[in-house]
């Protein structure tokens, strides 16, 4: 028997009226009752209780096998003993100094030994942040205004990259933008090189920011290694920073990020999730030269010569031992637990596109190595213009009806394993979306 949204709907709420009277009480305190838009969806969001591991719990005592994680944050699961233990012993001996610290000193050392463009590194509060600086570094260097960004790349809220985001394309992700903003950023399709070389001829470029496998606009969409080579050599030929957006990809592709497991460096790098073992975090890394751009010390430069970067919260002990401890269990398996992330990713991909021929539905698990998005969707996905053809009513179906079977992930984009996922929780995910599947199908 096929079951309709409103059913499955109904179904939710069955299972989760605690979180409706927080939901409640929260839209008469806060706009839509969220303090992300994202975290928003329909008939309202679950409000959460713990985590630890792989698993969720929510104010209404349900448990779900979690692949959310985050946001992509929490590559070694929810409350991973050592990074708990790291955050528990700074906690007490403080939480914030205005000042310098030596766990800054110790986590920015790990990142340089751990990402290949790392030289020098900033730690910041988010990975918007992040980007921020990045851009601004870039134009200080270059001594230019224009950016290229591409079709579905997120890369935070802030305006100058706010744009393309989502489809429509030709619409302003938001209202608040004003045009002479955007008008500084080039937006292009994603994964054809002839379009960066011709705006590259037509425009004085400072930076191109790219995102080597796409996040929230379409998780699992990856860039083509001679795509990123070919950025790399038009970057390097037309004197661009190259800025690799790995806020989501850093240290989850392999030890070294994106930039390691497709062997292409770029000049400059944004971090985030993973490296704050979630607390928040963000960072920008990349070569000396360019990064020194930062530097008010040196002699004879005046303020307006050099980019600033700042942040009452950079570097805060409690994020830089979380991030420590985070970073340490990565590079101490020198690759294990991101191979075995993406075994577990790769079985998914195969046995739900096994289960997708078999029932005829139009749909594909997509994604490289240790990266996984699912879209309802035949169609070819190299870039975000594929999502066209999703059947956007049926993925949101999938996912409601997976969280009323004890699966968390809403209805966003993103899907995400972390190294405390067994094979168990796998099978779980292919058994309950084989089930979806038989109470649709026709």
């Amino acid at each position: 028997m096929k079951m309709t949204m409103s059913e499955l709907e109904a179904e939710y709420i069955r299972r989760s009226p605690r979180s409706k009277q927080l939901f409640d009480l929260a839209c008469k305190l806060t706009p839509a009752g969220v303090h992300s838009n994202i975290r928003f969806f329909k008939p309202y969001p679950l409000f959460a209780a713990r985590g630890e591991g792989s698993k969720i719990s929510d104010v209404d005592g349900n448990e779900y096998i979690d692949y959310v994680l985050g946001q992509g944050a929490l590559f070694l699961g929810h409350a991973h003993p050592n990074v708990v233990k790291a955050v528990q012993e700074q906690a007490a001996k403080g939480s914030i100094y205005a000042t310098a610290n030596e766990l800054e000193v110790k986590l920015a050392h790990k990142v340089a030994k751990m990402i290949p463009c790392a030289e020098m590194v900033r730690f910041a509060n988010s990975g918007t942040e992040a980007l921020m600086h990045a851009v601004r570094v870039a134009r200080a260097y270059t001594k230019r205004d224009k950016i290229v960004k591409f079709e579905g790349a997120y890369h935070g809220f802030w305006d100058d990259l706010y744009v393309g985001v989502s489809l429509p394309f030709d619409k302003p992700m938001s209202s608040g933008i004003p045009s002479s903003v955007a008008g500084n950023t080039l937006l292009l399709e994603f994964n054809k090189l002839e379009v960066v070389e011709r705006a590259v001829r037509e425009n004085q470029v400072a930076a191109i920011v790219v995102e080597p496998v796409m996040g929230a606009g379409g998780s699992g969409i990856a860039a083509g290694v001679e795509y990123l080579k070919g950025l790399r050599e038009i970057s390097t030929d037309n004197g661009i920073a190259l800025i690799f957006d790995e806020v989501i990809t850093g240290f989850r592709m392999a030890p070294g990020g994106a930039q390691q497991y497709f062997g292409v460096v770029p000049d400059l790098t944004t971090l985030g999730k993973i490296l704050g073992g979630g607390y928040p975090v963000g960072a920008l890394a990349g070569k000396r030269e360019i990064m020194q751009t930062i530097d008010p010390t040196k002699e004879g430069v005046r303020r307006w010569e050099c980019a600033q970067h700042g942040g009452t919260f950079c570097g805060n002990p409690i994020t830089m031992a979380a991030g420590l401890a985070t970073l340490e269990e990565i590079d101490r398996a020198g690759g294990q637990l991101n191979n075995r992330v993406a075994r577990l990713c790769g079985k998914i991909r195969k046995d739900l596109n096994d289960l997708f021929l078999r029932y005829r539905v139009k749909a594909r698990a997509i994604g490289v190595g240790p990266s996984l998005g699912v879209f309802f969707t035949d169609g070819e996905l190299k870039d975000a213009r594929g999502l066209l053809s999703n059947d956007e009513e049926k993925r949101v179906a999938h996912c409601i009806w997976l969280i009323t079977k004890g699966i968390w992930h809403p209805p966003i984009k993103g899907w995400y394993v972390s190294t405390a996922h067994k094979d168990a929780d796998i099978q779980a995910l292919i058994d309950k979306t084989e089930d979806f599947l038989k109470t649709t199908r026709s």
